[in-house]
């Protein structure tokens, strides 16, 4: 049955006459309201409720609390009124959608049999959803709608997901699903500034996400320590895009594009590839110092190397790698070329792929969700070939990948010394550099593109 909207007080004491609990209803914002007041045996007027999405009708009578419903009474008004009462009781809502937006611990199931759909039908659901977009991925803030016709059956679903993708079912007969894609495009900006205070407090000062803080303090740490050496007054330059809708409404996570730092005589410069965004260079005074490789596709680093308060177990315990946190099914990709040597279960890792790099150097890639079909041992991989994707297989919270790169079988840090992708080469760094510095300075002037590339 589809929820009804409440129009008035005298609703509250007819959803006690008929039955209705409080702990039955729904607690999202298409519920009905909680009743206020009781009705009591002694009302002198009975009265009927009707709605046009049911054939039936509730005689609620003086001498039980309970309903009597009476077979084949056909619809006949939206608003009845108890006698003697200017007040309406109860609008049934035909031709406007039900809608919910998801909450902490709510399921797709629960949420269906909210909206009114039998077991059934609630299966047959799911089944073609699945075929459009993993049901497991539904998380808090995103939105079902579902739209009734006239006659009071379901006619239309709609399940908006991350990033404006919207999955519609037609439920008139078999239930059938498509996903719709909003057209975007990205917007660059750019911002010259300079450091006061902390790195966070500095970008957040002039309007730039704050949050790009931990990915500069990421690629930097092994060249400055921006927490540490940071003493006031260095340049910074910084060149992002976001995603916008046809509407200039942003979605997704802004993404940084180039990054310069001048400090202690030295300018320190990170580019992001066009190509590869997962890949990153670094240079120092113009010439490459290092660059590195996120193997989960759209990943940001999670947790970091070294001691930390476990999330499960919560005693603290040495982290042997970094974990990257993803949308489950993301893909994982490798950070440097080798040769597969062990594709399994690993305990707490869960489902795990390990390529090695000559004889003493392996890198780990735990918890996926799946392994790349027809991978097997033995294969060389290059760098950034696909072996699977992220999960939350072994001992974890929520999807990630966990890395990890070990030396004659001891971890070190990831994101250190060890620089697994050099010597896979940066193609054509010094021009790359130069193209990231000349959209920089057209950003910045406004001379540049105001709408870039990457429409969908």
């Amino acid at each position: 049955m589809k929820p009804l909207r409440v129009v008035s007080g005298v609703i509250a004491t007819v959803m006690i006459a008929i039955g209705t609990m409080a702990s039955d209803v729904p607690s999202n914002e298409s519920s009905i309201a909680k009743p206020a007041v009781a009705m009591t045996p002694t009302n002198p007027h009975p009265f009927e409720i009707r709605s046009q999405r049911s054939s039936h009708a509730v005689d609620v009578s003086t001498s039980s609390d309970m309903p009597v419903l009476i077979p084949g009474t056909e619809p006949e008004f939206d608003l009845i009124a108890e006698p003697g009462s200017a007040e309406l009781a109860v609008v049934a809502e035909v031709g406007d959608p039900w809608m919910v937006s998801v909450q902490a611990g709510q399921t797709l199931d629960g949420l269906l049999g909210d909206a009114g759909f039998d077991a059934g039908a609630r299966a047959g659901i799911a089944a073609a959803l699945s075929l459009e977009y993993d049901v497991r991925r539904i998380r808090p803030g995103h939105r079902l709608s579902v739209k009734f016709g006239a006659d009071g059956s379901p006619e239309a679903m709609s399940l908006e997901v991350n990033d404006g993708v919207r999955i519609d079912m037609d439920l008139v007969g078999k239930p059938v699903g498509r996903t719709v894609v909003p057209s975007t495009s990205w917007v660059d900006e750019a911002r010259e500034l300079a450091v006061d205070g902390s790195l966070y407090a500095s970008l957040d000062q002039a309007a730039v996400p704050p949050g790009f803080a931990v990915e500069m303090a990421r690629l930097l740490r092994e060249t400055y320590d921006v927490r540490r050496n940071l003493k006031g007054g260095e340049r910074l330059r910084v060149l992002w895009s976001r995603q916008v809708l046809e509407d200039g409404s942003s979605i997704g996570r802004p993404r940084l594009t180039y990054v310069a730092l001048d400090a202690e005589g030295t300018r320190l410069e990170i580019v992001w590839s066009q190509e590869n965004r997962a890949q990153t260079t670094l240079y120092v005074d113009g010439e490459v110092s290092r660059s590195f490789l996120v193997p989960a596709t759209g990943g940001r680093l999670s947790s970091a190397f070294g001691p930390r308060k476990h999330p499960v177990y919560a005693d603290v315990r040495v982290h042997t790698g970094v974990d990257f946190a993803a949308v489950l099914g993301a893909p994982i990709v490798t950070t440097a070329s080798g040769d597969v040597s062990f594709i399994g279960w690993r305990s707490g890792y869960g489902r795990v792929v390990e390529i090695a790099h000559g004889s003493d150097i392996i890198t780990r890639y735990a918890h996926l969700n799946a392994v790349t079909e027809g991978l097997a041992l033995g294969d060389r991989v290059s760098t950034g070939t696909v072996i699977g994707e992220v999960g939350e297989t072994g001992t974890t919270t929520s999807p990630n990948l966990h890395y990890e790169v070990r030396v004659a079988d001891q971890p070190v840090d990831p994101l250190g010394a060890i620089d697994l992708s050099s010597g896979t080469g940066v193609q054509d760094a010094a021009a790359q550099l130069a193209v990231s510095r000349s959209r920089f300075a057209a950003t910045l002037d406004g001379s540049g593109t105001e709408r870039v590339a990457e429409r969908s």
